[in-house]
């Protein structure tokens, strides 16, 4: 978030931050107006007349609303807090959506390469949630004509906080290390992986 706000703010674009709620005492670069709402809220719509943005940059996957150690819950929340943005952003009828999906919408893995046309074929509640939303996303597109842009960004990874942020393979691949002197490695097994500044600045020249 804090890389995307800094990029944005670079190119001379004005930057609106919708935090949501459940950390909305997280640190965030300086924005020109910051709302810490929950994306459920009645008066969403109200916020975003209020900014009326030409690009609203979604980061579904990655939000850091959803901590998804209950997925099933989580994706609840999940996939209604879509639904309300997309409504809000719908009802202004101008302006794209820029929708943050991941890979996890394939499931734990293919025996054959990841295209781009390959059927998603999610395992779990919280892939379930994130390729709902890209229908949703589709739907909005279809009847409500709104400009949508679904981005996948698979193997994003970045340099983690802590343990507990070394989600990604790479950060795990050094904590096996770390932990048990060995790297287990996969003769037939293929990662993609994207580094976080480089996803950055694909996703704002994807967007504008």
């Amino acid at each position: 978030m804090n890389d995307l706000i800094q990029r944005l703010k670079k190119e001379g674009h004005r930057v609106f931050l919708l935090t949501g709620s459940r950390y909305k005492n997280e640190w965030y670069e300086k924005v020109f107006e910051r709302y810490d709402f929950l994306y459920s809220a009645p008066n969403l719509p109200e916020v975003i007349e209020s900014v009326d943005p030409d690009v609203t940059i979604y980061l579904g996957a990655y939000d850091s609303n959803y901590r998804w150690q209950n997925e099933e819950s989580e994706s609840v929340k999940y996939t209604g807090g879509v639904a309300n943005l997309l409504m809000a952003c719908a009802s202004q009828k101008h302006g794209r959506f820029v929708y943050l999906s991941s890979d996890s919408v394939y499931g734990i893995g293919s025996p054959e390469p990841i295209k781009e046309d390959t059927p998603v074929s999610p395992n779990e509640y919280k892939g379930i949630a994130i390729a709902q939303g890209e229908e949703a996303c589709l739907a909005y597109n279809r009847s409500q004509k709104l400009e949508v842009m679904i981005l996948r960004l698979a193997g994003l990874n970045a340099i983690p906080r802590g343990a507990y942020d070394a989600t990604d393979v790479i950060s795990s691949m050094v904590l096996s290390q770390m932990r048990r002197h060995e790297i287990k490695a996969y003769e037939n097994r293929v990662y993609s992986v994207l580094y976080e500044p480089d996803a950055v600045q694909f996703i704002v020249q994807a967007a504008l």
